[in-house]
């Protein structure tokens, strides 16, 4: 009996001998943290005009609408505004100055335009408005005034492309939708050969190569996309010139995201130059209309 008990024993202590002592459990790793979700993206539609070409025809038709009292151009637009109003942010050139009745309302080739076009644009819901055309100086200085005036009436609207002094064009126009920033920058090719006087506070923003390129520079430090407004090119001509394509090169460079043409009064080309998206003319938003 004691010899069998003694043999169980070693063959007890041979067991732990080989097999050693018994092993602890793994431990079980953390979960790794879950990353959080990615943010969606920010998103902001972009409504753009061209044109708003504002001759006699309109505005007597405005008169009309009316009845004779005062000048409507709300209806005009009934067949966008649906367009204009569900974008995130609506653009348009209005082409000519808003210099309102007591400079006299006038046709082409020397343009004048009633005050309540601004009305209008508001209304059907514009929020960004370049003067930066050829026209901005049929009524000279005064004109200037009274059109910038008319829109410090509506503090929503963005104004670009004439300033009353240094200071207002160096304040870069930076807009903010759903989160995104956008600066604005506004050149015309040309006044019609009408300079302003020496001394003139008032500035319309020519293309100056060089100019544009620093401009540009210090806006896309301010914003998340930059747009540039050009009035250049032929009118007409559904082809772009050499001069658009050769100052689209020269904004595209300098690192803009969007150029928005204007002045051909008919649609041109859109197309990449670069990473630039380039529209070469947005045509007219109207241009003539004759009864109500």
């Amino acid at each position: 009996m004691k010899k069998n008990l003694t043999i169980l024993f070693l063959l007890f202590m041979l067991l732990l001998t080989s097999c050693g002592k018994p092993e602890a459990p793994a431990a079980t790793p953390a979960p790794a943290p879950e990353a959080p979700p990615a943010p969606p993206p920010k998103t902001a539609s972009l409504l753009v005009a061209g044109d708003n070409l504002i001759h006699s025809t309109v505005y007597r038709t405005a008169l009309q609408y009316g009845n004779g009292e005062r000048y409507n151009f709300v209806p005009m637009y009934k067949y966008v505004r649906e367009y204009i109003e569900n974008a995130d942010i609506a653009y348009i050139n209005q082409e000519t100055p808003l210099g309102g009745v007591e400079l006299e309302l006038s046709n082409y080739p020397m343009f004048n335009s009633p005050r309540e076009v601004a009305d209008a644009l508001v209304e059907v819901g514009f929020d960004v408005v370049s003067h930066a055309n050829n026209h901005i100086l049929d009524r000279g200085e005064r004109g200037i005034q009274n059109t910038i005036d008319t829109w410090r009436a509506h503090p929503g609207i963005t104004l670009i492309g004439v300033y009353e002094n240094q200071e207002d064009r160096d304040a870069i126009r930076v807009t903010e939708t759903n989160g995104i920033k956008f600066a604005w920058l506004a050149y015309t090719y040309s006044t019609n050969g009408i300079s302003l006087p020496q001394g003139s506070p008032y500035i319309v923003p020519d293309l100056d190569a060089e100019v544009m390129a620093d401009e540009i520079w210090r806006a896309k430090r301010m914003s998340d996309f930059v747009i540039v407004i050009i009035h250049w090119g032929n009118e007409n001509s559904f082809t772009p010139s050499a001069q658009q394509r050769e100052y689209a090169q020269l904004v595209s460079d300098a690192g803009a995201d969007v150029i928005l043409g204007s002045h051909p009064h008919v649609i041109q080309p859109i197309e990449y130059v670069g990473d630039t998206l380039v529209i070469y003319s947005l045509g007219n938003l109207f241009r003539r209309r004759m009864k109500p």
